[in-house]
């Protein structure tokens, strides 16, 4: 990807973006994860590695992780970047058992320590975590084949903890999105807004979207001018014009309607309406 520009952004964005319920989220996170066998990790497909909450992570390293990496159908990921990594969509209805066939072989050795004891259905609880806005309540709702949970497409919508039983044995619990305490790297901060993640108006959304513009230009260049029917563009600046005026993006005072072309471009970037994408690449 070409250097990106340098800009006045805070590096070290911090939870504060987000309600007061986020500590206290997490440290209910840390304290429940004691009594539960399993963690899943809800990511995104399109960025894994930065849309996990690696801080969260590690304070409940004691106990088995499964990561879901959902909205597959948003990635250029074909596979599977580990064996722990399911890589899916909700959209899927053979995902739910591909999910719960895992679950199950992570808790092999417990099923037949219960099974010795004569437990036929052992009972199994299992914490699902993960960013806001990433499709924790909406997975619990897909592998409980019933809607039971608000899923939005908005950051912020669960604040509490909820139980769920997707079949005799396995108990999920719903968890708030919790953010990293702090974002380091600003162009992490860049691919989480471009997922959704986080709110867009908590950076400069020209950042944002030059950013994700400059993305599309280095990977899916093609894809990019198929798009929005043009030529060729040259830079972020260029691809304003070209859009503004090819739309009729204009005020009335004549100068590009930055405004309008923000709210479109962002809209279509976050929705992955160009082609399928993999931030982290």
């Amino acid at each position: 990807m070409k250097d990106k520009q340098t800009t006045n952004q805070p590096v070290g964005l911090n939870i504060n973006w987000f309600p007061g319920h986020m500590k206290k989220g997490t440290d209910q996170i840390i304290a429940n994860s004691n009594q539960v066998d399993m963690i899943i990790e809800v990511v995104d497909a399109r960025a894994i590695y930065s849309s996990s909450n690696y801080e969260l992570l590690n304070q409940i390293a004691h106990k088995p992780v499964l990561t879901i990496a959902l909205k597959s159908d948003y990635s250029s990921l074909t596979t599977s970047p580990s064996p722990n990594i399911l890589l899916g969509s909700i959209k899927d209805k053979n995902f739910r058992q591909v999910v719960i066939n895992k679950i199950n072989e992570m808790l092999h050795d417990k099923i037949a320590r219960a099974h010795k004891k004569g437990i036929l259905k052992p009972k199994f609880s299992l914490m699902v975590v993960g960013l806001p806005n990433l499709g924790k309540s909406s997975l619990i709702n897909f592998l409980k084949n019933k809607k039971v949970l608000v899923a939005k497409n908005m950051p912020g919508v669960t604040r509490n903890q909820n139980l769920v039983a997707i079949n005799d044995t396995l108990y999920l619990i719903d968890t708030p999105g919790i953010l990293l305490k702090r974002i380091d790297d600003i162009e992490t901060a860049y691919k989480l807004v471009l997922i959704n993640a986080i709110k867009k108006d908590v950076l400069v959304l020209e950042h944002v979207l030059k950013y994700g513009f400059e993305y599309y230009q280095d990977n899916h260049l093609n894809a990019l001018l198929n798009y929005y029917h043009l030529d060729h563009v040259n830079d972020y600046e260029d691809f304003v014009n070209q859009v503004c005026q090819q739309k009729h993006w204009i005020t009335t005072n004549g100068q590009n309607d930055i405004n309008r072309f923000e709210d479109q471009i962002f809209n279509d970037f976050s929705l992955n309406k160009i082609c399928k994408v993999n931030f982290d690449k």
